[in-house]
């Protein structure tokens, strides 16, 4: 395999044929994204670049050119019910060429750990070396409530609109996920930069938003 140290995660392509899922799938997209990122021998493109091409027409060699990476990743994401299945493959951005294809899947309650699986099958996939800490951060992954990771996803989808109606409904959601699931520290650290892009987006004013009130562990 042609030496690899730099990847693009193209928008996963959403096969439940419900358009409304498709938060769900830029939500993994954003994961895998932030999986593979923190792997410090690859450079990895941002998720704000990769979802320029989201439904583009241009051809993989095109887009790898334009984001000058070695390689890019493609796939599918598909839900149903309370099972997950994602299907990546790995493709040279300079010969087009597919070097690599796999599909995961899982129960609801372990998409981290698919999104962990995921990361480190294209870490070693690409002959990349991970340290102790890179494996245990991808590896170290808790079971979520399904329903705590959905609200979740939604208000990430929501906080990416930035006017005030969007921001508003992302605090909720991160908030429904809190109630859920009061120890999850995703949804806490997403509720907190909310509130700070309520700030700036929503009119209130630098420091108006209220302090963030921490659940209550069950």
């Amino acid at each position: 395999m042609p030496r690899i140290e730099s990847l693009a995660v193209l928008p996963l392509d959403n096969l439940s044929h419900n358009p409304e899922q498709d938060y769900f799938a830029d939500g993994m997209t954003d994961a895998l994204i932030t999986n593979l990122a923190q792997v410090r021998s690859l450079r990895i493109i941002s998720g704000t670049s990769a979802m320029n091409y989201k439904s583009t027409n241009k051809t993989l060699l095109e887009i790898a050119h334009e984001l000058n990476v070695d390689a890019i990743i493609e796939g599918t994401v598909q839900r149903s019910g309370n099972r997950i299945r994602v299907t990546a493959l790995l493709i040279d951005g300079r010969s087009d060429l597919h070097l690599w294809a796999r599909t995961f899947e899982s129960e609801s309650q372990d998409v981290l750990l698919l999104q962990g699986d995921l990361a480190q099958a294209i870490a070693g996939e690409v002959k990349v070396r991970l340290t102790a800490h890179e494996q245990q951060q991808l590896a170290g992954a808790r079971p979520v409530n399904p329903d705590a990771y959905n609200a979740y996803l939604l208000g990430n989808f929501h906080a990416a609109k930035r006017s005030p109606q969007a921001i508003a409904k992302a605090i909720d959601y991160f908030q429904q996920a809190i109630r859920i699931d009061s120890n999850y520290a995703q949804a806490y650290a997403a509720l907190a930069n909310t509130y700070f892009e309520q700030d700036i987006w929503g009119g209130s004013g630098i420091g108006e938003t209220p302090p963030i009130r921490l659940a209550q562990p069950r």
